[in-house]
């Protein structure tokens, strides 16, 4: 309680898109960003999900699978840059493979970051806290 009476207003957590195929791994960040980052996460698993969750909105921050079944990351960020949302710029990629060119070059030019599976818990709070700096 307040000195007026009133309940304490609860801190509004941070509303974050996460988009993982493989529903531990997905499980994983989601009790990672809720506990360290104070995020009320979405979850998606695959392409379709990620786009109608989006238009669903709104969103501070996306944590992106690379590989997605549907047309992978590429295809979740052409949806986010096309429309001019600034959460294109809110993204932190997330892959197991070695070499993802494209996904790269987009980190490059946005100033999004990428994780490279398997990730330290630690990284992944850092680097969504990042983004979610960038509002």
């Amino acid at each position: 309680m307040t000195g007026n009476g009133s309940k304490p207003t609860e801190m509004a957590r941070h509303q974050v898109l996460v988009v993982e195929d493989d529903p531990m791994i997905r499980r994983l960040i989601v009790d990672v960003l809720t506990s360290r980052n104070e995020a009320e996460c979405t979850e998606a698993a695959t392409v379709s999900e990620a786009i109608e969750r989006l238009d669903e909105g709104p969103y501070e921050a996306v944590v992106l699978d690379v590989l997605l079944r549907g047309g992978g990351a590429k295809k979740v960020y052409a949806h986010l840059d096309e429309g001019g949302d600034s959460l294109a710029k809110r993204i932190v990629f997330v892959t197991g493979l070695i070499e993802t060119p494209e996904v790269e070059k987009i980190c490059e030019i946005t100033g999004n970051i990428l994780l490279r599976k398997p990730f330290y818990l630690d990284d992944l709070a850092g680097a969504v806290k990042t983004v979610l700096a960038r509002k």
